[in-house]
């Protein structure tokens, strides 16, 4: 195996020698996320280099290419570039906070003719060439960044497949050997396909390198074995994903986990991947090392299912092998001894739903679709009508599920309203309320005899919401200060269906906007030909979510 291992690397170390990247920056890279790594919904599909907490550090070209696509959004990755390659790949930064001028003057003429703030546009090849090397960008802290940083992919240019970029060349110091913090037994029932019925943990022992568990490890006759894991790069305090894991039963190999590449079309499945319960309530990055149901990844080498069911009563030596994408090692053994299962109880309050059945659940007042291939196994759903928080609620809440249940796509939700008197039925929309906080996220919605329809993701609390409020607008700064800078600010605000769209005219000129929802700010700067002129007559029209306007006019 070993010896498997190191053909591997030398392989990939030729690739990456041939490929002749530069860094993406001039910085040391040090990592705060790593291929891989466990996101809310999500594998993480790069690399996350730091920046000191500071934006405007310089971006470069990786190697020669042209700009493939340019894109800018409020959320996901804010501003962000993507290059194609002579090499037969793309590479991606994201969360930058602002262009080179080139790209800058073409990202602007196209929001111009578009008359579009939020843009994903893709110039014809070779229309915006680029040399290895140059300056293509600064880094930022646009889209839904935690923090300064730069996000850098590279991706197969004809699948749009990333692929590990610790693989690929780059100088990241790594000597630091994976953890392998321990093991979470679960165990399945037959009654219940896939259904989880009981879990164990077990933690781990002694040093990073080699690692045990004290204790005989509780098997039943249908389980699966789920490694914790995590790793460290030199330098960064970061916790960060592993790349390998094996699992060996009586020294032979039982399930593979490899992350080199992978595939946003099923990404989603890391919910199948992962202990979804546990990461939702500790974020603690359980890999299972067995395929739940409905689980459509691409990162296993091995044909079998990794459910461990024996039957006979002897200790079993197990070995979990746990490796970083600079191929350090970390073990931890164990023995492993099947005790008696138990059998899940069905409660009549539920609905048995079949993963790969379409499946329809209703109460009085509140329906929920779901559609096959949602759930990653059979799972016990209920429709609960629940207390509202707060008495001044107009409508009913009602639970849908179970928080800790994953949905692998969209289900149709139908509440039946109360009444709808004398609302417009246009204002209306289903909201998700979160208990922990007290917040309400919009789904959107349509509202049909009676009934407000949408297309939710998530298991939670929802209800009706109603919306005929404007968004609150104000111009920021005084005449001068705009003139003096060419910079616009405009404060916006809109605590209930959110904000929508947003466009400025200046002396009739479209003026592209970027939304920094994190500021609640509209960001916008006049060309210097605009500002000779001697009376600046500005409009500004923000909607939200149900379509409510205001509008905004002066002069400066």
């Amino acid at each position: 195996m070993l010896l498997i291992a190191l053909q591997q690397v030398s392989y990939a170390q030729r690739i990456s020698d041939s490929l002749g990247f530069r860094s993406p920056v001039d910085i040391p890279i040090l990592l705060s996320g790593n291929f891989g790594e466990f996101r809310s919904n999500h594998f993480h599909t790069g690399i996350d280099i730091k920046t000191d907490r500071k934006t405007g550090f310089p971006v470069y070209a990786i190697a020669d290419g042209w700009v493939r696509r340019i894109r800018t959004q409020p959320f996901g990755f804010g501003k962000a570039l993507y290059l194609d390659h002579f090499t037969g790949h793309t590479s991606v930064y994201a969360h930058l906070d602002s262009y080179n001028d080139s790209i800058t003057d073409f990202l602007n003429l196209a929001q111009k003719l578009l008359k579009r703030n939020e843009v994903d546009i893709s110039p014809n090849k070779l229309r915006i060439p680029v040399v290895k090397g140059d300056l293509i960008g600064f880094t930022g802290n646009t889209g839904s960044s935690g923090g300064p940083h730069l996000h850098f992919e590279v991706r197969t240019s004809d699948t749009e497949k990333p692929l590990n970029p610790l693989l690929l060349g780059f100088k990241v110091r790594d000597d630091v050997l994976p953890i392998v913090n321990g093991i979470l037994v679960e165990h399945f029932t037959d009654s219940v396909r896939g259904k989880v019925n009981s879990t164990k943990r077990y933690y781990a022992k002694g040093s990073f390198a080699k690692r045990t568990i004290d204790s005989v490890v509780e098997l039943s006759d249908s389980c699966g074995i789920s490694v914790h894991a995590s790793d460290y790069l030199s330098g960064s305090a970061s916790s960060c994903g592993v790349y390998k894991i094996d699992l060996f039963i009586d020294e032979k190999l039982h399930y593979s986990i490899q992350l080199d590449s992978l595939d946003f079309s099923v990404g989603r499945y890391i919910n199948a991947h992962k202990n979804y319960e546990v990461f939702k309530k500790e974020k603690s990055s359980f890999h299972r090392c067995f395929r739940m149901p409905n689980n459509k990844l691409e990162i296993y080498n091995s044909e079998l299912n990794g459910l461990v069911s024996f039957k006979d009563n002897n200790t079993h030596n197990v070995s979990v092998k746990v490796w970083d994408a600079a191929m350090n090692l970390s073990e931890l053994t164990f023995k492993a001894k099947v005790t008696k299962s138990k059998q899940a109880s069905l409660y009549s309050a539920h609905s048995f739903v079949k993963f790969d059945e379409a499946n329809s659940i209703e109460h009085e007042r509140c329906s929920i679709k779901i559609p096959p291939f949602r759930l990653i196994n059979d799972e016990l759903i209920s429709i609960e009508k629940v207390k509202s928080p707060s008495s001044y609620s107009r409508h009913s809440f009602y639970k849908i599920g179970d928080v800790l249940i994953p949905l692998q796509n969209s289900c149709i939700l139908s509440i039946k309203l109360d009444s709808l008197g004398d609302l417009d039925s246009t204002k209306l929309f289903v909201s998700r309320y979160n208990p922990e906080n007290g917040r309400y996220r919009t789904q959107g919605g349509e509202y049909k005899d009676g009934w407000v329809r949408t297309r939710v993701k998530k298991f939670g609390i929802y209800t009706i919401n109603y919306d005929d409020d404007k968004p609150i607008v104000n111009l920021k700064g005084n005449a001068k200060s705009i003139r003096d800078n060419g910079k616009i600010n405009i404060s916006v605000a809109d605590d209930n269906s959110g904000i929508s769209s947003y466009n400025l005219l200046v002396n009739g000129e479209f003026i592209p906007l970027y939304y920094n929802y994190k500021s609640a700010l509209l960001e916008g700067e006049l060309e210097k030909e605009l500002l000779l002129e001697d009376v600046l007559h500005y409009r500004i029209e923000v909607s939200d979510g149900r379509g409510n306007t205001e509008i905004k006019e002066g002069a400066f």
